[in-house]
């Protein structure tokens, strides 16, 4: 992207959370006067929360303890240079891992649940450029199956969402995302919004509730604002490898991020009929 562009962006984006509050948090509390590429993850960009992770991100940036900043200024150069037991295969994740199967007679139910604790997805490297980890690209490794069961949950393919909910779900970000923009746009910024990919069955669930025109249309018309949606392009989407339905392989990120970059472009022209280095 930094390449294609010519300016290194800032990866903020956060794993499992909407990009909601980070954005509002941003434009409020911030001068930034840029382009923000919001990525739009079916379902979980239209829950407007902070996520797994977003109450502890919030809490470490804005109260952040001595002691965390020079963990931090630690770990990062220590981490470079010399070998550790992973954290999430640690002693303490461990024993949460295992407290956390519920006390039942079948050994198999017990076994999945613990199958499906999603111990470990990625790596995160500096700039928080995050990688997805090599065991998981294997479909149908134990690693791979592990996030699959994570997923699994959280999918429902048996329950048709009603026209009331879609349309819900539909607005919440509208009304959330259209003030910030208006900011931004004031000080020269702007917002481009972008659906990403998705396989098995993730695919299946955003093709069963009709997410592309009963939630993806009518939020891109409500935001007035740049738009594009990996699904519509197959060297955006389909010709990619996306080995537990929700993230890219290594080799097909760099492929999608090199290759998007085009599109971000004639997606800001068609909206804005100008370049998007105007910005």
């Amino acid at each position: 992207m930094e390449k294609e562009f010519g300016t290194r962006p800032s990866q903020l984006s956060l794993l499992g959370t909407s990009p909601a509050l980070f954005v509002k948090d941003i434009v409020e509390n911030a001068d930034f006067d840029s382009i923000f590429l919001v990525g739009v993850t079916p379902f979980l960009f239209n829950w407007l929360t902070e996520g797994y992770f977003g109450k502890g991100a919030f809490a470490r940036y804005h109260d952040e303890s001595p002691s965390q900043w020079m963990n931090t200024k630690l770990h990062d150069p220590l981490a470079k240079n010399f070998g550790f037991v992973d954290e999430v295969f640690s002693l303490f994740e461990w024993v949460d891992h295992y407290l956390l199967i519920p006390l039942k007679n079948n050994a198999i139910d017990n076994a999945k649940v613990h199958n499906g604790q999603g111990w470990k997805l990625g790596d995160t490297f500096d700039d928080r450029q995050t990688d997805i980890w090599a065991p998981v690209e294997q479909e149908g490794s134990f690693d791979n199956e592990q996030i699959l069961n994570f997923w699994r949950p959280g999918i429902d393919l048996d329950i048709l969402k009603t026209p009331e909910e879609l349309t819900g779900m539909a607005q919440a970000p509208v009304d959330c995302f259209t003030p910030l923009l208006t900011q931004l746009k004031a000080r020269s910024g702007d917002m481009v919004f972008i659906l990403m990919p998705s396989s098995g069955l993730y695919l299946e669930q955003y093709i069963f509730n009709n997410y592309r025109e009963d939630l993806w249309l009518p939020m891109i018309t409500g935001f007035d604002a740049p738009a594009l949606n990996s699904m519509d392009f197959p060297e955006l989407s389909t010709e990619l490898e996306i080995p537990e339905w929700s993230h890219l392989t290594r080799k097909s990120q760099d492929d999608w991020s090199k290759r998007v970059y085009s599109y971000i472009q004639q997606a800001y022209f068609n909206s804005r009929n100008t370049d998007i280095y105007t910005v």
